[in-house]
């Protein structure tokens, strides 16, 4: 009897022991889901008072994120957009797309900082508007190629 109450005690703490860790694994993925979430609103705050769009490019699957304040700086519609790369290069200007994309590739080969360019964007009524577009490579791999600007 006495071992028996021994093994319950000792199992007892045992789960004693991992119901502490499993109540500090909760508190530290709720901190971390308040921090991502603090950090999520603070990226938004700064991008509404810029009045700026959003994109992201993965160099690795090709997908191309849009915020819907692109859309509407660029008068576009998300429902007839494809989310890639493409359909960037379809709106730019004829004339400016040779001069867009030789300031693209020249940051993909690690020529410069940043992309920096102006240029016309063709809206879905055909209207041509001035725009800026700006990134960088915010993921390289090991060799320095990018993998998301």
């Amino acid at each position: 009897l006495q071992q028996a109450l021994a093994d319950a005690f000792s199992v007892g703490l045992a789960n004693l022991d991992l119901l502490l860790a499993m109540q500090d694994a909760r508190q530290v993925a709720e901190q971390s889901a308040s921090a991502a979430l603090e950090s999520e609103q603070r990226l938004q705050l700064a991008l509404d008072a810029n009045r700026d769009g959003l994109w992201d490019w993965d160099l690795r699957t090709g997908k191309v994120y849009r915020s819907q304040r692109y859309y509407e700086l660029t008068g576009r519609n998300r429902d007839t957009s494809t989310p890639d790369f493409e359909f960037f290069k379809s709106t730019v200007a004829a004339d400016d797309l040779p001069r867009v994309l030789a300031i693209i590739e020249a940051h993909k080969q690690g020529l410069t900082e940043a992309i920096n360019f102006e240029y016309r964007l063709a809206t879905d009524n055909g209207e041509l508007k001035w725009m800026e577009g700006r990134g960088r490579a915010v993921e390289r791999d090991a060799s320095g190629a990018p993998l998301r600007i």
